[in-house]
């Protein structure tokens, strides 16, 4: 069943993800308890997690903006894409579900695990907040710019500046204003997930 096989793969791809800063935790403190902490998930501020929807809407409206000024609306609905694999169900339960899931745990949480949870944090103490963040949000920027490179160049560089634009935003509010939880962006990234594929799945 597609629900089945998307649960366990979205929770495979987070244990993936989690694994790498758990081999440096236990390398360094010789011990698993705290772990949880050590990679922000924790309690945030109540207040950052409005703020990262305001963020995660923003995201929206501008890589969507991007998709409809370089004409990529295709190619992002085509089947080799995420949303455009949702697209191939159909609109119906089973297509929600699984949108849900690659939204909140195999994108949402283990990308936030991966980059604010590790590498930010992890950067940071070497090299303090400042460049920390931003190298987190370059790698980030990067990685989601790097499938447009072979379609338009100008459209690439500008999502790898609107993504690391708001790995930046993400990165700050964790730490700066959410307690060091990766919380605040997890439910901003999570929703823009939403959001965003459900747009491109079922309405354009």
């Amino acid at each position: 069943m597609k629900i089945i096989s998307e649960l366990i793969s979205g929770i495979l791809q987070v244990f993936l993800f989690a694994l790498i800063p758990l081999i440096f935790y236990v390398y360094k403190y010789r011990k698993i308890k705290g772990f949880s902490n050590y990679i922000g998930l924790k309690k945030p501020q109540p207040r950052t997690i409005l703020y990262g929807i305001i963020i995660a809407i923003l995201f929206v409206i501008s890589t969507h903006l991007v998709f409809q000024m370089f004409d990529l609306i295709e190619y992002i609905k085509s089947p080799e894409t995420v949303p455009g694999g949702i697209r191939e169900l159909g609109f119906g339960a089973e297509a929600i579900i699984v949108l849900l899931i690659k939204s909140i745990i195999t994108t949402g949480l283990s990308e936030e695990i991966l980059f604010r949870g590790f590498i930010l944090k992890r950067l940071s103490e070497k090299l303090g907040f400042a460049y920390g963040n931003l190298m987190q949000a370059f790698i980030f920027g990067l990685l989601h710019g790097v499938l447009l490179f072979g379609l338009n160049i100008i459209a690439a560089l500008i999502m790898v500046l609107v993504s690391g634009i708001v790995a930046y935003l993400f990165g700050y509010l964790n730490e700066r204003l959410g307690n060091g939880s990766i919380a605040p962006s997890w439910a901003a990234h999570s929703l823009g997930n939403i959001v965003s594929f459900s747009l491109i799945a079922f309405i354009l």
